[in-house]
């Protein structure tokens, strides 16, 4: 991938989870090209775990829950660790064209209240 890449991983000492500290920019793998094209920068993305697939996957999905592509991060596996226990992960879309770029992040743990 080069240069390009950018992961970040500042789980730090901290009270913040690494979970929480978990994002990451990556092309979408087996991108939907139909869903692709309708995507614009700066869009939000909901990004879901499927493990009915082995191995487990995580994908890019629309507000209308159309499946975007994969996410293929270094990262996956803590990804899906995360996601595993509770965690919940957005995206938002960086680039359309050339190959969709997404950055995802968390957004904090289900049943989490906000302050």
């Amino acid at each position: 991938m080069g240069s390009d890449h950018k992961a970040a991983y500042r789980g730090s000492i901290s009270e913040a989870s690494p979970c929480e500290e978990l994002e990451d920019e990556n092309v979408l793998n087996s991108a939907d090209m139909a869903v692709v094209r309708t995507l614009v920068v700066n869009q939000k993305l909901n990004l879901k775990l499927d493990e009915a697939e082995r191995p487990a996957r995580v994908l890019a999905v629309t507000e209308d829950d159309r499946i975007a592509g994969a996410i293929t991060s270094p990262l996956i596996g803590r990804l899906i660790a995360c996601m595993r226990n509770g965690y919940i992960f957005r995206g938002v879309v960086l680039r359309v064209e050339g190959g969709c770029i997404v950055r995802f992040f968390s957004t904090g743990k289900t049943g989490k209240t906000s302050a």
